[in-house]
């Protein structure tokens, strides 16, 4: 009979039971990650094997001995333990733990830079050297005996004293601190100073010094000749003293007279415009010197005379000798006292008299009328015409002057002598002279 319980009340009554058949469960279950919190299956031996579950937290804790510490299912190695004493290879994963010495495969050290190698010491442990860059050895230690094998060593790495050393010598020796500037040994009986990629001073046998350039900070005699065939010449001292007492100028211009002679100087009256000033014979204007200033560009062969601000310059100066030209070049009137009459103009038919201001003043006269004269006075001198008197008549004329008189009161122009000829008057100037012969005397009524 078969049993069938259908409900937990149930009674069982007269009921013989035989042996039952239970068949083996079957279990499936899911892979998933196992992580903090999840459980485990195990059998209790403590409890007669009795199936029960425990965290994983439980589990690690269990297995974290001495040395070890669990926390969140994880256990970990404390840093201070000493209970491990070997370990197998580590194949993959980080070595989390503290340096690891050369007995082990390591080196013991830390903090390796670009540039650093690890050797060892005199006591055979590990040590940093730093030779400059992964890229190049640019720092090296003093080899401090032997001889160098390898190839040429840069400068850079050679003892700046070599306060031992007693000679270099090598027909191709070449000195210096990258190739273009380097003193050379390499032709014979020649020092060659090599700048900025070009050879600038040559020392030779003979003592001649040959150079492109030549830059003396110290001071410089020469007991000989100079001869200097450059282009330029540029002196910059603060006092310059020539012996020889006329210096020429235009050597060269032998064969021609194109270029202008004199000097020259620069001067800036505004703090911004460079101005030049000088003395030149202008080859272009029939060899004439000339002064001009204000130029705002320095001469070069010639001086430019219509240039950007010339003008003709001031001389202050006496005079000998005979001087020709005209002073329509003057700034301003030329006083009594030079000379001039201190006026620009004067007026049409005049003529130049001093004022009663001063000799120094001079003025002009206009005298455009027919039979003015120039009259003086206390005032001064002063342009008029005469006034006719009695029995005057003025006639003016130009450039002329007509006078006229007519007899006044009783006067007579004939007298009439017995037995002579009439005495008669041919103008009011003639003069009647009475003469008293012997025993005669003439009275006047």
């Amino acid at each position: 009979d078969t049993l069938v319980g259908r409900a937990t009340t149930d009674t069982l009554t007269n009921k013989t039971l035989t042996s039952p058949s239970i068949a083996t469960p079957t279990w499936t279950a899911t892979e998933s990650a196992i992580a903090n919190g999840d459980y485990l299956l195990f059998l209790d031996a403590s409890a007669s094997s009795e199936t029960k579950k425990e965290g994983l937290d439980d589990i690690a804790s269990l297995f974290a001995g001495t040395g070890l510490t669990a926390s969140n299912s994880v256990i970990g190695v404390d840093a201070s333990q000493t209970q491990i004493t070997s370990v197998g290879t580590i194949t993959t994963g980080g070595w989390q733990a503290s340096l690891i010495g050369i007995d082990y495969g390591g080196t013991g050290l830390s903090g390796e830079t670009d540039g650093m190698i690890v050797i060892a010491d005199g006591s055979g442990s590990a040590t940093h050297l730093d030779v400059g860059s992964s890229t190049g050895i640019t720092i090296l230690g003093t080899i401090a005996t032997g001889v160098w094998q390898g190839t040429a060593i840069d400068t850079a790495y050679l003892d700046t004293t070599l306060t031992s050393q007693t000679s270099i010598l090598n027909s191709s020796l070449v000195i210096g601190r990258d190739a273009d500037n380097q003193i050379k040994f390499s032709t014979d009986d020649q020092i060659i100073f090599r700048v900025a990629g070009g050879d600038g001073v040559t020392l030779k046998a003979s003592g001649e010094i040959e150079a492109t350039s030549l830059d003396i900070s110290g001071n410089v005699e020469v007991a000989g000749n100079l001869t200097v065939s450059g282009s330029t010449t540029t002196v910059n001292t603060a006092t310059l003293t020539i012996e020889d007492p006329l210096v020429i100028v235009g050597s060269g211009n032998n064969s021609s007279d194109s270029v202008d002679l004199g000097l020259y100087g620069l001067y800036d009256t505004s703090g911004s415009q460079d101005l030049y000033s000088g003395l030149f014979r202008d080859a272009s204007d029939s060899g004439k010197w000339k002064l001009f200033k204000d130029l705002q560009a320095a001469p070069t062969t010639t001086v430019n005379t219509g240039g950007t601000g010339y003008a003709v310059g001031t001389l202050v100066a006496n005079v000998e000798g005979t001087v020709t030209g005209n002073a329509s070049g003057l700034s301003s009137t030329l006083a009594v006292a030079s000379g001039g009459t201190n006026a620009t103009s004067f007026a049409d038919k005049a003529v130049i008299i001093s004022q009663d201001s001063g000799t120094d003043t001079l003025a002009g006269v206009a005298m455009s009328t027919n039979g003015q004269l120039l009259i003086g006075g206390t005032s001064g001198p002063a342009a008029a015409t005469l006034t006719a008197g009695t029995n005057v008549t003025i006639t003016n004329a130009d450039n002329a002057i007509t006078l006229d008189v007519s007899a006044a009161g009783d006067a007579f122009k004939t007298i009439s002598v017995s037995g002579q000829s009439d005495v008669v008057a041919d103008g009011t100037a003639d003069t009647l002279t009475f003469a008293a012969g012997t025993g005669t005397t003439i009275t006047t009524n």
